[in-house]
């Protein structure tokens, strides 16, 4: 298979469709300046549901909104909503039936409007009163709206006197104004003090729990913010899933530590998540915390797994077959063979050695989507890596066991070094980045891996 058609394989995820689904996204993907934002992303939302969407910074959550509230149009894939083909409907009816709070949104709201006028104006999914009418039953249902957020106070007044968090409040009674079947909530929780927050939180989870509401997807970047009674999660990372599922499975400390590359401890009290960062220092007794979170890779399946330490062989097997597909062209394939040695080992040298190999791999992978920000980054990654391995001072001594002096590394080290010519792949990609105007094409990265001898 060429290397494009593994770029664009759908993450074989909860994504069988069924006739009552509420949303189904197959195999989406979205491209700004060439850049991947979305890619492989196959979802089903199903009624009755509840789903938060966390990833970090520029992972694609709030693209992908965007896509569920008919805003945006996809580069790639099909996207069906409440049973109507977007691209084939009138989308102005179809946002009649979902709730929409973003970022996004307001800044199309005329700042001049008065937060009835906001609220009230969803009825239709109008960014205006000009054009329709509204009863005095859609009044009244907008001030419910606005009492039930603690924003009735507010309604005579103007979106842009209002601060950053009552703007907030006034989005999501303007989201609900339309009996939704579909509620789209973006990072409603940014810029509300502490007090505000908890009450959004408790207000989520009241809707959660009811069974008249609506499909819920709230997006956050906090998981103190899930408020109870969801059900689901999608975690992203770089634009694709990471981790999908029922909230127990797809939310763990595994899943959120590789999601956002550091290590985190996961706890659940009273139905509410409690995360927090583990410090990678050793202890004072100069043994590592076992509270540190196993790592995690994704597997062929596309679900996020917990990794222990692997046996050498199995280690070197990887490295085989990850340099076999990257001979082949096959950057995807070999960043996913590799991942599992450099995961399975604690041995500082070895990982900086497969995480090179990784990054070399990844910038391979970018380069065929045309991302030449992607494949800068991680050569310059692989550099900082492979630098490291050839810089080791025991380095020389890897390759000769029966050296006497000083500290030798473990057979597996060895075994690697002899298939890897460290100093020559160093090389092709310092060439690499210093090469006028810029990259390589993607077919030069199969020579960018040197075999030793």
């Amino acid at each position: 298979m060429p290397p494009m058609a593994r770029l664009q394989r759908p993450v074989p995820v909860d994504a069988h469709v069924t006739p009552d689904a509420v949303a189904v996204l197959s195999g989406v993907g979205v491209v700004r300046d060439g850049r991947w934002i979305l890619s492989g992303i196959d979802w089903t939302i199903r009624p009755g549901e509840r789903w938060v969407v966390l990833g970090p910074n520029g992972s694609g959550k709030t693209t992908l909104l965007e896509i569920l509230s008919t805003y945006l149009y996809p580069s790639a894939g099909t996207v069906t909503i409440l049973g109507e083909r977007h691209g084939h409907t009138d989308v102005r009816l179809l946002r009649r039936r979902i709730g929409y709070a973003s970022a996004h949104l307001a800044r199309m709201l005329d700042s001049r409007l008065t937060a009835l006028e906001a609220v009230v104006t969803a009825r239709t999914a109008a960014l205006h009163p000009w054009w329709d009418r509204f009863t005095p039953a859609d009044v009244r249902r907008a001030r419910d709206l606005l009492r039930g957020v603690g924003s009735e106070q507010f309604a005579g007044h103007t979106l842009g006197t209002l601060s950053e968090g009552e703007r907030q409040r006034v989005q999501i009674a303007r989201a609900l104004m339309s009996r939704p079947e579909l509620l789209l909530l973006d990072e409603v929780s940014a810029g509300l003090d502490l007090g505000a927050r908890e009450r959004l939180v408790r207000r989520l989870s009241a809707l959660a729990a009811d069974p008249a509401s609506p499909v819920i997807v709230f997006v956050t970047h906090h998981v103190e913010e899930i408020p109870r009674h969801f059900t689901h999660a999608l975690l992203l990372r770089e634009g694709r899933p990471f981790a999908l599922g029922p909230i127990n499975e797809a939310l763990t400390e595994a899943t959120l530590s590789g999601c956002f590359e550091l290590p985190i401890t996961l706890e659940r009290r009273g139905g509410r998540f409690v995360a927090r960062g583990v410090d990678r220092r050793p202890a004072a007794d100069g043994r590592r915390s076992d509270a540190e979170p196993r790592r995690v890779v994704v597997g062929a399946d596309g679900r996020a797994k917990a990794l222990r330490p692997i046996p050498p062989r199995r280690r070197i097997a990887a490295l085989d077959a990850g340099l076999s597909a990257f001979a082949a062209g096959e950057y995807f394939e070999a960043h996913e063979l590799l991942e599992p040695a450099w995961m399975g080992t604690r041995d500082p040298v070895e990982r900086d050695l497969y995480q090179g190999l990784i990054k070399v791999a990844a910038a391979g992978v970018h380069a065929w989507r045309r991302n030449p920000q992607g494949v800068r980054k991680n050569l310059e990654g692989a550099r900082q890596r492979l630098a490291a391995v050839a810089s080791d001072p025991a380095l020389s001594r890897a390759a000769a066991p029966s050296d006497p002096h000083g500290p030798r590394r473990p057979a597996a080290l060895r075994s690697a070094l002899a298939r890897v010519d460290v100093a020559a792949t160093l090389r092709w990609v310092e060439d690499a980045l210093s090469r006028p105007p810029g990259l390589p094409l993607p077919e030069d990265f199969r020579r960018a891996i040197r075999r030793a001898g």
